[in-house]
């Protein structure tokens, strides 16, 4: 624009007559200043920045006039003076910012509306592009129709000449029917005879059929009513043939027979039959296998099954029952493949339409009712012609013509619309009817099964089985159970309540005789450390092999072990077995093996096994997997490369003991979950029993200390299982399990080998140190068996763990300070010390260099009981309880040395540095005693306290008073330095009410 500016002046200039020479000045005149005011323009600031929307607005109209001429208009608004540069530039400035704004805009509408624009342009072509294709396919559309009209013709007619001849081949096949009618029950029978029930009752639907048809004839009636006893005849030979299939099960044969029900009608009574057949094979199937091993008595066959189940011998029921088992699980494999059969069939009815289902239902009445049912379609378009032949066929037989009129007009009806709809229905609910009888069929063959286990086990009696058996007998039932949960998608509530009071039976006589054992044990231990080897391991123990050959398998990712707990797996390694695992393998119920030599079992009622020796309890039973030690968690840990390895627990052979009847008990639980709360009772019952007699054994024997100085929770757990020990004081009403054995077992009594009141032996240390520890050895086992407890145990019982944790176990750690508190009091002699110390004057005016006699016979009491300790040796006496007696009996000697300060009548400075110079002459000399450090600061502490001043004497005692006692308190501020004896009243009175709140 501005180019165009500047050729108007031109050209004006020129048309004003100037010389060429004098233009040339003058533009060069005229440059001159545009640089300077360009140059100044880039100095002095412009004008102010105005929007390109003002802008805009501000712009003249007559610029959106197509013929508008832009240069003239801009140059008329030039001022009439062109003296000034500033002015022209300005203006030009002004025009310079509209062009941008007015460039702004039109590029801004150009691109927001090119995305439209290219849409609309597309929609165009693809319009036309729809266009051409209607054209060719009117085109298209218009030629078929001329084709199908020529067709349609020729269709017509050759409808009406088939329609003619079907009406003749139908009376024709009417006097064939009629006349086969006479030979058709003997026909019936033969077919029979021959097994082939399908031909007899095609036979017996087309002559009833025909029967059905003609009936207005007197022979046809006659010859009817042999039907009706052909047709009982075909029933009771399919129901034998149903019977047959329940025991030894056919598909192809079964699919023949389910449709010979169905052609006669009689698809849901098949169904019922098929039931009750099922549900009678499950006691024949037992009676069969029972009868096997049942004592051979005359007539036993008319026994009752509960009579024929206690016929069984005792050391033949596992036996007996594996097998009833297994010829069960047949029975279900019979039952899911008869359902297996059903729903495919009804899949393929479904995909593939009814075509199968009306052919096999339609039999006899062949092609030609089909091919009548075609041709009448079209009745109407040739009605004359249709008319000819009937008046034909009438006039040559009347009779005749009147049945054959009837059986046309039965093939030509066609079912309309609403009739196809009902018949679809009817059909889909006979499917429904199927899957659900099937359904139900299959709960209550399940519910017969365990109304039949749970009868014979009713009969069975278990008394002589030894542990391993009964618990192989409920893996059997556990397995059967299992597979019949995965059969039927119910529970097994008749079969696990038989199961669970035969178990209760038997965990009252095992837990008894259990605890008798213990008992036993227990008063015949001499609490001597067993010898246990280095890296032993509870889950090594044969009592654990369940649990740990289920970890080796699941390392392993084997699910294909022994599920009869004999092999590796152990029973547990594997998910729960299911009808198909049982199908693929066939190995849940193997017939134990029976010694034919003895008469029956020889082993005692609960056969308890006996305790490991000591380089058998805890070495690696199996190179297989590699079980390690389980802590607090109960999960499995690996020791660090390099790290040394735990040491071994100082425990006795009854607490091996122990352990292995929890591996029972557990196993028990596993094998059993719907009884694994009463056992998780009966494991607490035991270790409680253990508990409470170590308790009476080491902590009831002239105690320095009271069991009031347990935490309030740990004297009520104590009297707790005190109680439990002793049912009879605090039952009311009926007892459970564990309380009515306890009822009857009374307390153990202490081996009278065991001296526990003789100095010579330090007051029965080593065997205190033994019950202790193996107290503590079976609180680390109870925690390595939480998880795994927890596992086999059901969510909501889970509450009886953390309670038992809470209230029994947390609490022996406490217990085990108690006992050990207690025989440190029995180490020295600590009221000698506190009367030796009674006779040293604290009150002196000099210091001293040499310290009390009494430290020296402190000292020389010290070594000796560490010379008596070590006597006993690492095997007796652990590191651990070392470490624990070693710091109760420094504990006792602090406290017997404040109470020896106490006594102080008058104390000087000079005296409460001879105080501290006897105290670390004491530790000095001590260090070379023991490793163990005694806590210093109590005593030190209490030194120190002579130097407070009587201000801060206040505070202190606030501090410290639950660490000192009443009558050391008083005795300190009997010796302070105070300033009068109103003062001395005033700290004591402090003192008591700090002791003694009210």
């Amino acid at each position: 624009m501005l180019r165009r500016m500047r050729e108007k002046r031109a050209e004006k200039r020129e048309r004003g007559g100037e010389g060429a020479g004098a233009s040339g000045d003058m533009a060069a005149a005229a440059d001159q200043p545009i640089v300077v005011a360009t140059a100044r323009a880039r100095v002095v600031p412009g004008p102010p920045a105005i929007s390109d929307e003002t802008l805009l607005e501000e712009l003249d109209d007559q610029f959106m006039n197509p013929e508008f001429d832009d240069i003239t208009f801009i140059t008329d608004l030039l001022p009439d003076d062109m003296s000034s540069i500033e002015s022209i530039d300005e203006c030009r400035k002004r025009k310079f910012q509209e062009l941008q704004a007015v460039s702004r805009k039109l590029s801004g509408l150009v691109l927001d509306h090119h995305k439209e624009f290219v849409q609309e342009l597309t929609r165009v072509s693809e319009l036309q592009e729809e266009l051409d294709m209607t054209r060719v396919i009117c085109k298209n559309d218009r030629r078929h129709l001329s084709r199908a009209a020529n067709s349609q013709k020729a269709g017509l007619l050759l409808a009406r000449r088939v329609r003619k001849r079907n009406r003749f081949v139908g009376v024709a096949k009417t006097l064939r029917a009629i006349a086969m009618l006479r030979h058709a029950s003997e026909q019936c029978d033969q077919l029979l005879a021959e097994n082939d029930s399908e031909s007899a009752i095609e036979l017996w639907q087309e002559c009833s059929h025909t029967a059905q048809q003609y009936h207005m004839f007197n022979c046809v009636g006659d010859l009817a009513s042999e039907l009706v006893e052909s047709q009982a005849r075909i029933v009771e030979h399919l129901d034998r043939q149903l019977e047959a299939q329940t025991k030894s099960l056919d598909l192809e044969a079964y699919g023949k027979l389910y449709r010979s029900y169905q052609t006669l009608g009689m698809g849901k009574e098949a169904l019922e039959k098929l039931s009750s057949f099922l549900l009678d094979s499950v006691t024949t199937h037992c009676r069969e296998e029972i009868a096997v091993f049942a004592k051979p008595e005359p007539g036993f066959e008319k026994l009752s099954f509960k009579s024929l189940c206690r016929s069984v011998p005792e050391d033949q029921i596992l036996a007996c029952l594996s097998m009833v088992c297994k010829r069960l699980c047949d029975l279900m494999i019979v039952h899911q493949d008869i359902e297996a059969w059903h729903v495919d069939a009804v899949d393929r009815e479904r995909s593939g339409g009814d075509g199968g289902q009306g052919s096999s239902d339609s039999g006899a009445r062949g092609g030609a009712s089909a091919e009548s049912g075609s041709s009448a379609a079209h009745g109407d378009e040739d009605q004359e012609g249709g008319k000819g032949d009937e008046d034909a066929s009438s006039a040559g037989n009347g009779a005749v013509g009147q049945g054959e009129s009837g059986a046309v007009g039965h093939t030509a009806d066609k079912p309309t619309l609403h009739v196809y709809r009902r018949e679809s229905m009817s059909r889909l609910k006979s499917r429904d009817y199927t899957l659900m009888k099937l359904q139900q069929s299959r709960k209550n063959l399940w519910q017969t099964m365990q109304r039949a286990v749970s009868n014979f086990l009713a009969g069975a009696s278990f008394s002589n089985y030894t542990f391993e058996q009964f618990v192989k007998l409920l893996r059997t039932i556990r397995h059967l159970s299992d597979i019949g949960k995965d059969f039927s998608k119910h529970d097994a509530f008749i079969l696990e309540d038989a199961v669970k009071m035969k178990t209760l039976v038997f965990l009252t006589e095992f837990h008894r005789q259990t605890l008798h054992t213990l008992k036993g044990k227990l008063e015949m231990e001499t609490w001597e450390a067993s010898p246990v080897p280095p890296g032993f391991n509870i889950f090594n123990l044969p009592q654990f092999r369940f649990m740990r050959s289920k970890r080796a398998s699941m390392s392993r990712g084997a699910s294909t072990a022994s599920m009869d707990g004999t092999g590796e797996s152990g029973g547990v390694a594997t998910p729960a077995p299911t009808l198909s695992s049982f199908r693929r393998r066939n190995s849940f119920f193997k017939q134990p093996s029976v010694d034919t030599d003895s008469s029956g079992p020889t082993s005692p009622t609960v056969d308890i096994p006996p305790s490991p020796s000591p380089m058998e309890a805890g070495v690696d039973l199996t190179r297989r997997a590699s079980i390690s030690e389980e802590v607090k968690t109960g999960s499995p840990t690996r020791p660090a490369t390099g790290s040394a390895a735990p040491p071994p627990p100082h425990c006795t052979e009854t607490t091996i003991f122990v352990v292995q009847q929890f591996g029972l008990y557990i196993d028990m639980m596993d094998t059993l979950q719907s009884v694994a709360a009463e056992v998780f009772k009966l494991m607490t019952q035991v270790f409680e029993y253990y508990l409470n007699t170590v308790f009476d054994f080491f902590g009831t024997d002239n105690n320095a200390y009271p069991i009031t100085v347990l935490s309030q929770k740990a004297r009520h757990a104590v009297r707790a299982i005190q109680a439990r020990a002793d049912p009879s004081q605090n039952m009311e009403g009926s007892q459970p399990l564990h309380a009515t054995v306890l009822s009857f077992l009374g307390a153990a009594r202490l081996n009278g080998d065991v001296a526990l009141a003789s100095p010579s032996n330090l007051f029965g240390l080593a065997a205190r140190i033994t019950g202790i520890e193996s107290l503590m050895f079976l609180v680390t086992v109870w925690r390595s068996l939480t998880n795994n407890l927890k596992r086999r145990m059901p969510s909501k019982h889970h509450g009886l763990i953390e309670r038992f944790f809470a209230e029994s176990v947390d609490i022996v750690r406490e217990l085990r300070w108690f006992l050990y508190k207690n025989a440190a009091a029995k180490m020295l002699n600590f009221t000698t010390i506190t009367t030796q110390m009674s006779s040293v004057k604290w009150d002196i005016k000099d210091i001293k260099s040499q310290h009390s006699a009494y430290v020296d016979q402190l000292i020389q009491d010290c070594n000796i009981l560490s010379g008596r300790i070590s006597s006993l040796g690492k095997a007796r006496v652990p590191q651990g309880a070392y470490n624990t007696l070693w710091s109760e009996v420094l504990l006792q000697v602090n406290l017997a040395l404040l109470d020896g300060f106490a006594l102080a009548k008058k104390c000087t400075n000079e005296g409460r540095a001879l105080m501290q110079l006897d105290y670390q002459q004491y530790l000095s000399k001590l260090s070379k005693i023991t490793t163990v450090r005694p806590s210093k600061d109590i005593v030190e502490n209490y030194i120190k306290a002579f130097y407070i001043g009587e201000a801060d004497f206040e505070e202190w005692v606030q501090a410290n008073h639950k660490t000192y006692s009443l009558k050391q308190l008083q005795a300190l501020v009997t010796v302070l330095p105070l300033s009068n004896k109103r003062s001395r009243k005033d700290l004591t009175r402090v003192v008591e009410e700090i002791k003694n709140p009210s």
